[in-house]
């Protein structure tokens, strides 16, 4: 196995994996940060278990062409922290977005190389999905409709930080 991650105790449901949240070599695909979104930059994942309010989460970004075109048509797993979870109301005022009333991100119009970034979804987050999200004013996430709210089906684990 590669030194940058580390399979700790399995059983059937439930592995963990020590990575780092800096993008590196394959295999095995960790979580991609171009940007110092995160303040630590390595991260414990469990999988087997939905992320709660707060957590760290690493997941599949998925196949948006905004996405392909950035970050290829495999994408390594974006790290992110849970700022919303299912029930909880997604709004936004102007390039504001607000989960249950609080501002958690603004909008940006366009890429740093001019493409259109498309607001991401509104509204009652549904069962088995998260708003993942990023302090950083530059964070690719559920911010954006290229990302949107993160379901199940791209889940990986929830990130412990320890360095």
């Amino acid at each position: 196995m590669a030194p940058q991650a580390r399979r700790h105790g399995a059983d059937r449901r439930r592995s963990a994996w020590l990575v780092r949240t800096q993008g590196l070599a394959r295999p095995p695909r960790l979580p991609h940060q171009r940007q110092r979104s995160l303040p630590n930059w390595a991260l414990l994942v469990e999988t087997g278990r939905f992320p709660a309010r707060g957590d760290y989460v690493v997941f599949a970004p998925g196949h948006d062409l905004l996405v392909i075109k950035h970050f290829g048509a495999d994408p390594k797993p974006f790290a992110k922290i849970t700022y919303g979870v299912p029930g909880d109301v997604v709004t936004r005022t102007g390039d504001a977005v607000q989960v249950n009333g609080k501002t958690i991100a603004h909008l940006k119009p366009k890429t740093h190389q001019g493409e259109d970034l498309v607001p991401g979804p509104l509204g009652t987050i549904p069962p088995g999905c998260i708003y993942a999200g990023s302090p950083h004013k530059d964070g690719f996430d559920s911010r954006y409709a290229a990302i949107g709210f993160v379901c199940r089906d791209r889940l990986i684990g929830i990130g412990t930080p320890i360095l």
